[in-house]
């Protein structure tokens, strides 16, 4: 299974970068975040993630280990997580891509994973649709927030 989703976000590269690699930053935009341990500073978190739609329907918990891999600063990285459902561990790679777009940058976030069932696949894109529209609707207004501050 693969994602890829893409936002423009009126704010440099730099400041766009600076961002990827700032946990506190970054736990404010993450949805259902209910906690997050920064294993080995700007390099890897451990998360644990939760959901519920309603007061009736039980809490999902949902642990998610990240490791940024390879990179070239202001343009992309590498990243590799691994993402817990019940006992099962679902490893998960990507990158995110940062490239000029007008007066902004344009953010790529891909994401490739190996789902053995049609039940998880189902799981997961309700899982990634919960996480990344919010997150980068979320992130995308605090860097433009901030950019007019320091005009």
């Amino acid at each position: 299974m693969r994602f890829v989703t893409t936002i423009t976000i009126q704010a440099t590269p730099q400041k766009i970068w600076q961002a990827m690699f700032n946990p506190h930053l970054l736990s404010q935009c993450l949805p259902g975040l209910a906690e997050w341990q920064e294993v080995e500073p700007q390099r890897s978190y451990r998360l644990l993630l939760v959901w519920s739609a309603t007061a009736e329907e039980p809490i999902i918990q949902v642990p998610l280990f990240i490791q940024w891999g390879e990179a070239l600063p202001y343009e992309r990285v590498g990243w590799e997580a691994e993402l817990l459902l019940g006992s099962q561990g679902l490893p998960m790679t990507g990158r995110i891509v940062l490239g000029a777009n007008g007066a902004g940058t344009m953010v790529t976030l891909e994401a490739e994973m190996e789902l053995p069932s049609p039940v998880l696949r189902q799981m997961a894109n309700q899982v990634a649709l919960k996480i990344l529209q919010p997150f980068f609707i979320c992130l995308r207004a605090r860097l433009e927030e901030t950019a007019v501050y320091e005009q």
